[in-house]
């Protein structure tokens, strides 16, 4: 895209096309994006800290070249652009995501500097996940992940993304196709400091018989737009997710999930759990959307919401749309709460500090998803990681 193009571009997108609401308009701070839309390129890479280090990491996304180290039961290869992609690659970049989707698309379209390809043969059942890290750096840095499950495989792939003081701006997209019959485990670990406002999106397509499980834990940085969409593409589909989400104080965390079924006798299920500290501001919504050719299908969003200070805000919007009356489950349920003065007392008569029971709780939905356990981490190490980069 040339130049001058790309800045046509840019001057014609929104970044949302349609506003979250009336009063608040806009739960992503999309002005901190726009702040830094011309940034420079990074070129120094943001060390990863401890314990996420510590993890046997196969691929790293830096502000160059991806790092990979080569496993003999999956098909790993560092990617700077779509000509980089291995010869028997048939996902290639934005296949699944249109580049013009938004303003933040068609900048990572147009910037994003490196990436890596994960491959996973058909028929292979790979027990020991596959650990790939995304980093930051002063500047702009835009990372692209294409997996590919082959058909009828089982694996396991841990999605580290990190982002710490250095001030910048980040882009990390992921496309990720299942064959027929494949079965993904998605550990995702999102650790987001005050340097940089972050994009993630992570776009998942189903075909029929696949199944895609989903295990997050994020810690939202200066402004966290996380979105992931699940297209159940192929019948007897099923995705199930849970997700933990920590706003801890000074962060915001913007967080969509969406399933569209568009074949039948599908299944989505989305599980949420939310904690918002001090001043901290968190939006989880979703909208699972069943079409008129996706009968028998099932689906269900559940979102909650903990705010434990009257200086935190917490948002739960989930949406269904059912095109067809022939359905097997559709649901959703939503709720914030903060601490009753009942709870506080019934606990703090037992010896417990306020203190004490907003980290026991903070924990408890860390711990919701499963995600750091499946990535061999602790939940109370990881919020003490979240901690120290606004301290």
């Amino acid at each position: 895209m040339a130049a001058q193009s790309y800045s046509e571009l840019l001057g014609k997108l929104s970044y949302q096309r349609v506003k979250d609401s009336p009063t608040v308009k806009y739960y992503t701070n999309w002005n901190l994006f726009d702040e830094r839309i011309n940034i420079g390129q990074a070129y120094i890479t943001e060390p990863l800290p401890k314990p996420l280090s510590e993890l046997n990491i196969h691929a790293t996304m830096g502000a160059g070249e991806t790092v990979v180290f080569s496993r003999h039961d999956v098909l790993l290869a560092g990617i700077m652009k779509a000509k980089d992609l291995p010869p028997y690659a048939s996902l290639k970049p934005f296949k699944l995501l249109r580049r013009t989707e938004s303003k933040i698309t068609a900048l990572h379209a147009e910037r994003w500097n490196s990436g890596v390809y994960v491959n996973f043969p058909p028929s292979t059942i790979i027990r020991d996940p596959v650990v790939v890290a995304s980093l930051s750096g002063e500047g702009y840095i835009g990372h692209h992940v294409l997996v590919e499950v082959g058909r009828g495989a089982e694996a396991r792939l841990v999605l580290l993304d990190y982002s710490g003081r250095w001030e910048g701006l980040k882009t990390l997209v992921a496309e990720i196709r299942l064959e027929e019959a494949a079965k993904l485990e998605l550990i995702r670990i999102v650790i987001h400091g005050p340097g940089s406002p972050v994009y993630s999106h992570t776009v998942a397509h189903l075909a029929g018989g696949a199944e895609l499980e989903v295990k997050t834990l994020a810690l939202g940085g200066a402004m966290t737009h996380l979105r992931d969409d699940y297209v159940l593409a192929g019948e007897l589909g099923k995705v199930h997710t849970a997700v933990s989400l920590i706003s801890l104080p000074g962060t915001r965390l913007d967080t969509i999930t969406n399933a569209a079924h568009l074949a039948p006798r599908t299944s989505s299920r989305i599980t949420v759990r939310g904690a918002v500290m001090g001043d901290g501001y968190l939006v989880h919504r979703g909208v699972a959307r069943v079409v008129g050719e996706a009968r028998w299908s099932a689906t269900s969003i559940d979102s909650y919401i903990n705010v434990f200070s009257d200086r935190g805000s917490g948002y739960a919007v989930p949406m269904l749309e059912i095109q067809t009356g022939d359905v097997e489950e559709a649901r959703h349920s939503a709720a914030v709460a903060s601490l009753s003065d009942d709870q506080l007392f019934y606990l703090q008569s037992r010896g417990l500090t306020r203190q004490d029971v907003e980290a026991l709780l903070a924990r408890s939905i860390l711990e919701y998803s499963g995600a750091a356990e499946a990535a061999g981490l602790e939940p109370a190490t990881l919020l003490a990681l979240g901690e120290s980069l606004f301290g």
